[in-house]
């Protein structure tokens, strides 16, 4: 459906705590169960995007670091700029070389097992991330290092916060 034109964002004003709270503690679990600790620090920030579709690209950057991340942590955060909201994903994981940065994010791109377990998926993720990023003109930000860990995240444009309507 990404491909083909067939989702239509429907953009709305939101906390970014909203998608936020709700995802991260599913991934807890998880993290744990792979002995990982999986931190999150929470915004007050609101931003204006689809939040399905940013929930979206948020499940699938946290899902690759806790794959990727043989020990160590997971930390999801928030860091205001002018040009938006960056939400970032850290990890200590195992890190990607520079000449794979781009090609990541086409479709059934894998880098050459290094490290890596050839069955931890098939190469989906980060395409889905790039398409939804671009149907929602988000910046995507990668930085890593090998042996270090990575930085996945996206630029979201501000939102304006809903005015509390005052009891009488």
């Amino acid at each position: 459906r990404l491909d083909s034109g067939g989702i239509e964002p429907q953009y709305a004003d939101f906390p970014v705590s909203a998608v936020l709270d709700r995802i991260v503690p599913e991934f807890s679990s998880v993290a744990r169960s792979a002995g990982l600790e999986l931190r999150f620090v929470s915004s007050s920030a609101w931003v204006r995007s689809d939040m399905h579709l940013l929930e979206t690209v948020l499940r699938n950057l946290i899902s690759n670091a806790i794959r990727y991340t043989p020990r160590g942590r997971v930390l999801v955060g928030c860091r205001r700029r002018r040009d938006g909201l960056l939400v970032s994903v850290h990890d200590t994981g195992i890190g990607i070389g520079s000449e794979h940065l781009e090609a990541i994010f086409t479709a059934y791109y894998q880098v050459p097992a290094g490290g890596r377990a050839r069955t931890t998926g098939i190469g989906l993720g980060l395409s889905i991330v790039e398409r939804i990023s671009t149907l929602l003109s988000l910046n995507r930000e990668v930085r890593s290092i090998p042996g270090r860990g990575s930085m996945f995240g996206v630029v979201v444009p501000y939102g304006r916060p809903r005015r509390r309507s005052r009891p009488n």
